[in-house]
């Protein structure tokens, strides 16, 4: 048993700085982002297998690669919003962490079938919120607030376009498909899956347009995430201070999960 231990938690490091070393020079994670990337896969690995880690790791490649797709039409979306580009390791912890965390927890528990649907629904919130952001902003209709249905300027925090949610759901059926090769699902499972992470999604952009903290540049009068825009202080106009986009992600991530709960209680 101690040898098998030692041994997956040995192809969990060999795995990791792989997918760590590459993505770090396919300029997919800055070089924090690659240490985050790499304890993650760790633990991730070492405790689950691929059962646990392809679902991951699908989410973040992928996600990545849309990242890269239109980059000159995301390029002004992108000026207002707080982080770009590479992930740094506070958003692989935000998007990952939860994961990790429900990781540990089924295998601790050894109740592996309900906590693997719990894991894949917080994956599938993730992805669901990130495609949703990706896919939205190559839109060529304007975004709408998702509390109110104004019409407003994408990459506003709170934006949903009809593009982006259904790019959501897509990414969310995605994840449900490769849980259900590591482990058999029901119609029920894999439709509760899907609606756990594009309802946390919606969550996720409800938070972004309440919640989250928005400020006005005085230079040239764009909304942004960033507390500094055109070298100058911003004002802050709406939200709590000190929630960010990462705080924001972490509650979606959670909410994936509390809403496969209640999804499951019935």
């Amino acid at each position: 048993m101690k040898n098998f231990i030692m041994s997956e938690m040995f192809d969990g490091i060999l795995l990791a700085t792989i997918i760590s070393v590459v993505s770090f020079k396919l300029k997919f994670l800055t070089k924090s982002g690659a240490v985050g990337t790499f304890i993650l896969a760790v633990i991730i690995y070492s405790v689950g297998g691929w059962k646990t880690t392809f679902p991951i790791l699908a989410f973040f490649i992928l996600s990545s690669i849309l990242s890269k797709i239109g980059k000159k039409q995301k390029s002004e979306a992108q000026s207002v919003f707080e982080k770009t580009g590479q992930r740094d390791i506070i958003q692989v912890f935000a998007n990952g962490g939860i994961a990790t965390i429900i990781t540990l927890v089924m295998f601790a528990t050894n109740e592996i079938n309900q906590f693997y649907i719990y894991y894949l629904s917080t994956i599938a919130a993730v992805t669901a919120d990130t495609w949703g952001t990706e896919i939205g902003i190559l839109s060529k209709k304007q975004p709408r607030l998702i509390t109110n249905l104004k019409i407003t300027v994408v990459g506003t925090s709170g934006a949903v376009s009809l593009f982006g949610l259904l790019g959501g759901i897509i990414g969310a059926i995605i994840i449900a498909i490769i849980g259900n090769y590591f482990q058999p699902l029901t119609y029920f499972e894999i439709i509760g899956i899907v609606n756990s992470g594009f309802i946390a999604s919606l969550i996720d952009s409800i938070l972004g347009a309440t919640i989250q903290s928005q400020y006005r540049c005085s230079i040239c009068n764009k909304i942004t995430e960033r507390k500094i825009h055109c070298e100058n202080n911003t004002t802050l106009i709406s939200g709590i201070p000190f929630i960010n986009n990462d705080i924001v992600n972490i509650l979606c991530a959670v909410a994936g999960v509390v809403v496969s709960i209640i999804y499951f209680s019935f």
